[in-house]
């Protein structure tokens, strides 16, 4: 790559990005370029620069199909060093929105996922799922745990891959389109196997060791490790830790060796007490997909109880993370940084120490930097080699799941007198989650009202299990007519119409158009209006 090796420096976690590096120097995006000798006389250093285009000229190298040259190169006339031209970048890095904004696009994805979410450009749809079956646990009608590759990625291990032993994890490409694909073993002993192409190259990679091909060395420490390339540039693919990935091209990838993970789903009544009996475990690798099914059956319903959530993290991609947990990320050129996952109560779960260490000639270690980031956020550190971006790794944690039981609540009836009756729920007897229908009785003259509401149902459904439903009644409006007759002829002498509601009684009294009738020469013969009380319409003679 005329004299060096320009680079971008990629976590296929965390993103973790150290700027193109060439022979221990470091590049930024900023359109333009100067170069200033660092301490070291045999190296320089690409810094910003207001340097507009016209200070550099084009290399007369091009690149050849055939005999290829890697990288075509300006040079500065100020001094004559070469530089990395931001015009043929883009073919082994990334421009500025594959740079400096990578680790700038990262984010979470909290709600339902719980893997770091990478600005993607290329569809990865699953096609190759495996069904782990080596325990009963995996096998539950409720539970599941299945591998989550891309498609094509089989297509690049050889036909006899037993994938019932080994977990694709990583999948890289190069500029030349040669692919990488490591593996582990689904015991989770931290083994990493190298292939390229359909063939296995890496035959037994152990932890703390490393393996060439050609150009690309393949370093797995314990649990972690990179895959650093001296020549074509890499493209991540596919990676277990990360959901989507981008399209940037890089010299040096990191990456993590799944881990294998218990999972521990329990349940607790309303009083937090486990439930013994449903507890239910399984486990898988590292990127694995998993659920813990929607709970349903007889088996999960208690009475005089419902099952109050559907835990957030009830299916997800399988991970490590939890309070306690560390890991390391060493980038095999002096530097490495220690995360611990704290919690902090000020910013949360998710939250990791960190500590940036340097390497001197002698082995020694020194602690350069160090500090606490909450879950999303990252932080800077440079030295002579390069800038790197320090993300958090942490994606939301599955290996202990939780479902809650609360109290049912209860049906309040009042009837119209005010007489009231609390009766609770009644469970539905295959779903924990929901409960019977509730009855609602109707009174004639009077309408129904749930909560306040009005309803003409005669069932209805509570909206939340674990609050009271409240049924009242209120009283219809009514009529009623106190009609006069001549007994004798039948004919009506005088109507009064009276209003009023159900139950209601009427202040209306007779006693005055009856001494009226009397006056005119009328004998009465018989009166009912002692006996008003307006149920409903009606006609008093």
């Amino acid at each position: 790559m005329g004299g060096g090796n320009p680079g971008l420096l990629a976590d296929s976690v965390g993103k973790d990005i150290l700027v193109a590096k060439k022979d221990n120097a470091q590049m930024v995006d900023n359109g333009s370029t100067e170069v200033s000798k660092s301490s070291d006389s045999n190296s320089s250093r690409v810094i910003k620069s207001d340097a507009t285009k016209s200070d550099i000229v084009r290399d007369k190298t091009t690149i050849d199909d055939n005999s290829r040259t890697k990288v075509p190169e300006f040079t500065a006339q100020a001094n004559n060093k070469k530089v990395v031209s931001d015009a043929n970048r883009a073919k082994l890095t990334a421009n500025d929105a594959q740079t400096k904004s990578a680790q700038q696009t990262a984010k979470f994805d909290a709600a339902n996922s719980n893997t770091l979410v990478v600005q993607q450009t290329k569809k990865l749809t699953g096609n190759a799922k495996y069904k782990l079956a080596d325990s009963k646990a995996q096998t539950d009608s409720n539970y599941s745990v299945t591998d989550n590759y891309p498609e094509g990625l089989m297509t690049y291990l050889p036909s006899d891959f037993d994938n019932k032993q080994e977990y694709a994890f990583e999948w890289l490409r190069n500029e030349i389109n040669n692919n990488i694909i490591l593996t582990t073993n689904r015991t989770g002993d931290g083994v990493v196997y190298v292939y390229q192409d359909g063939k296995k190259v890496g035959t037994y990679l152990a932890q703390n060791s490393s393996y060439t091909l050609h150009d690309t060395t393949v370093y797995n420490d314990n649990f972690a490790g990179i895959v650093q390339s001296n020549g074509y540039p890499l493209n991540i693919i596919y990676s277990s830790h990360a959901k989507d990935v981008d399209d940037a091209w890089y010299s040096t990838v990191s990456f993590f060796v799944p881990h294998k993970i218990p999972q521990t789903v329990t349940y607790k009544d309303s009083n937090g007490n486990v439930i013994d009996s449903l507890t239910h475990t399984q486990d898988g690798l590292t990127g694995q997909s998993y659920t813990t099914g929607l709970p349903s059956g007889s088996k999960y319903v208690q009475k005089g109880e419902y099952l109050a959530n559907i835990t957030h993290n009830g299916s997800g991609l399988i991970s490590e993370f939890h309070h306690g947990y560390t890991c390391t990320k060493n980038y095999h050129d002096g530097i490495s940084v220690e995360f611990t996952e704290t919690d902090s109560k000020e910013t949360g779960i998710g939250t990791m120490d960190y500590v940036i260490y340097e390497s001197g000639y002698d082995g020694s270690k020194k602690a350069v930097q160090s500090g606490s980031l909450a879950y999303g956020q990252s932080t800077d550190y440079a030295n002579d080699s390069g800038e790197y971006t320090i993300v958090n790794p942490y994606v939301p944690q599955t290996t202990n799941i939780v479902y809650q039981y609360k109290k049912l609540g209860n049906v309040v009836n009042i009837d119209p007198k005010g007489n009231t009756t609390t009766t609770r729920y009644t469970n539905d007897p295959n779903d924990p989650t929901k409960v019977e229908p509730i009855n609602v009785p109707s009174i004639p003259g009077y309408t129904t009202k749930v909560n306040d509401k009005t309803v003409s149902d005669k069932t209805i459904m509570p909206a939340d299990p674990g609050q009271d439903m409240y049924i009242t009644y209120s009283a219809d409006p009514q009529k009623a007519s106190v009609t006069y007759v001549d007994d004798k002829t039948g004919k009506t002498i005088e109507t009064k119409e009276l209003e009023g509601v159900s139950n209601g009684h009427s202040d209306y009294s007779t006693s005055a158009t009856i001494k009226s009738l009397e006056n005119k020469g009328y004998v009465k013969v018989s009166d009912d209006t002692n006996r008003i009380e307006r149920n409903v319409d009606t006609n008093y003679e």
